[in-house]
């Protein structure tokens, strides 16, 4: 349940749901948000947190996380002596890149929407509204270059969740 603290005159946007939150309640397992979440309106641009390269793009609106993209980040991408991986999802549209593209820092990666379906349980409680729009954004790290694609995920070797906020800080503890 970590937020960030903004400076005093900055215009930031808030978010609603902190890496780290909970979800248990949600789930038939232990489950815990792996990102954050910034409420925005629709079209609102989603931009990349640094440079990087497409690892992944999902255009399945009925996955949990709607549309998403997945960028690895080297270590001179991002000053950090680790490789780097994030997510952005809940896209209005699908991200038009292709894997092995090359995106620059604060690169629009398509537009803020609430594609992502929400779990059986909460439908079966009467929660089946619909997801408010906003920009999922999770980070990972690893000391590894190397990662797996599983049924349609990422999976960074020895990766490890990370605080995103701690992708602004540069320097450790990350996870």
């Amino acid at each position: 349940g970590l937020r960030p603290r903004f400076p005093d005159n900055a215009q930031c946007r808030d978010i609603d749901e902190q890496w780290a939150t909970d979800y248990s309640y949600k789930r038939p397992r232990e489950a815990y948000h792996g990102g954050i979440d910034v409420p925005a309106p629709f079209g609102t641009p989603i931009i990349s947190a640094a440079a990087g390269t497409v690892v992944a793009v999902s255009a399945s609106p009925d996955s949990f996380r709607g549309h998403e993209i997945i960028l690895r980040h080297t270590p001179d991408d991002t000053g950090i002596p680790l490789w780097i991986y994030t997510q952005y999802a809940h896209f209005d549209a699908a991200p038009e890149f292709k894997i092995g593209e090359r995106v620059k820092m604060v690169q629009i990666l398509g537009p803020t929407g609430n594609s992502g379906r929400r779990p059986r349980r909460a439908q079966r409680r009467g929660r089946d509204r619909q997801r408010r729009p906003a920009s999922h954004f999770a980070v990972w790290f690893s000391e590894s270059s190397n990662y797996a694609l599983r049924r349609n995920k990422i999976i960074p070797v020895r990766g490890r969740w990370m605080d995103p906020n701690a992708l602004y800080r540069k320097k450790p503890p990350f996870g």
